[in-house]
């Protein structure tokens, strides 16, 4: 009763998700008593060129101070793309954005710092991260089993010492110190502010720790880290941020993503490659096992693969021809879920734009795999 189907319309949208139809007609002169109407239109989801549009903003940068003012401030960029992908200069608006700020009001966290860490207690898996920018000679950083600073034991302490270029690691039990350890300052720098990033992981029977993304060394436990319910810093460091969490992750990693991955979302890995790593792959899915984005890390061929995988094919490689992470360095990756493309970024470096290649918002699934060590997974 049905003749053949016409080719498919242009898609209803010059740019994103639209729709495209192909018709047919009724072979059958009765076509009221024979065919049935719904079936003389054939839709199918479409997705045209990526919109001319700005990316997502970067993160903001650290507090500045203007010079003659002395007022404090922070920005944040993003970039404009044509349709084909390429930079253009053509958007409408800016394409960075500055905030003024009362220092200490909103990036700066209150000196000295102290807080009851989740659950009253740390386990092993998690990390602890001080972000901030050192100011002056000397901060510290302590793990203590108590809320009062001066009296409690401290499991662990680490303090930095500027102009002697050293970091010292030590414990102190019942108001006496141990044995320090001194190590060379690994945040030093040639001008007179350093920022610095630490993270300390907590692991079966030592702690492990990172300054400025790199395996720093090693603090085997003296005291039961059980004890430990609060974190203090104090001294000369302006802190930006300061958190704790992750756990024991299993590599292969699968996670469901509740409420799938809809625009605005993010994702956020914290890895660390192993020795021999030859690849890392970061995949998101759907439920028919389509993979909507796929990133991998290829430190043998030193770049960054971008692609999707539809009924079990492979789509064309986008090759980004450097190589963000290094063996023994932590990387933060963090994936911005946009209406058109992922803005994918590094360290808190753009790295690449992703366009959509399918609808993102069925997106409810992650697998990570291959030579990594999870140190944080997060949606949010």
């Amino acid at each position: 009763n049905f003749g053949p189907w016409s080719d498919f319309e242009p898609c209803s949208v010059s740019c994103g998700f639209g729709v495209k139809i192909r018709r047919r007609k009724c072979s059958n002169s009765q076509a009221e008593a024979t065919c049935d109407a719904a079936n003389l239109i054939d839709e199918q989801h479409c997705f045209s060129k990526s919109c001319h549009q700005w990316s997502g903003w970067s993160l903001w940068s650290h507090c500045r101070r203007d010079f003659f003012s002395a007022d404090s401030f922070r920005r944040r960029i993003r970039g404009c793309f044509d349709y084909n992908g390429l930079q253009s200069s053509n958007c409408v608006g800016k394409s960075f954005d500055e905030e003024s700020l009362n220092v200490g009001a909103v990036l700066l966290q209150a000196m000295p710092f102290l807080s009851r860490l989740e659950g009253a207690k740390i386990q092993p898996g998690q990390t602890i991260k001080i972000q901030g920018v050192q100011t002056g000679d000397t901060f510290e950083m302590d793990l203590v089993a108590g809320s009062d600073v001066q009296r409690s034991d401290m499991p662990f302490i680490l303090a930095v010492f500027k102009k002697d270029k050293k970091l010292s690691l030590n414990d102190r039990r019942e108001g006496k110190l141990g044995k320090e350890i001194s190590k060379k300052d690994p945040f030093r720098r040639d001008n007179n502010q350093e920022n610095v990033d630490l993270r300390i992981r907590v692991g079966n029977d030592r702690f492990q720790i990172f300054a400025n993304m790199k395996n720093f060394g090693e603090f085997e436990y003296r005291q039961p880290i059980i004890s430990v319910t609060h974190l203090h810093v104090v001294g000369d460091i302006e802190l930006r941020n300061v958190s704790w969490g992750g756990k024991h992750y299993p590599v292969p990693y699968q996670a469901h993503i509740e409420g799938n991955l809809r625009v605005g979302k993010q994702l956020i890995v914290t890895g660390l490659p192993e020795k021999k790593a030859d690849k890392i792959s970061i995949d998101l899915l759907n439920n028919k096992n389509d993979i909507i984005f796929h990133c991998q890390i290829r430190f043998s061929q030193k770049n960054v693969v971008f692609n999707s995988r539809f009924d079990d094919v492979f789509g064309a490689e986008e090759v980004v021809n450097k190589l963000p992470a290094k063996i023994d360095n932590l990387f933060d990756l963090l994936v911005v879920c946009e209406p058109q493309t992922f803005q994918v970024y590094f360290d808190n470096e753009h790295f690449h734009t992703f366009t959509h290649r399918a609808d993102p918002e069925t997106i409810n699934r992650l697998s990570i795999q291959h030579d990594v060590e999870l140190l944080g997974v997060y949606v949010k």
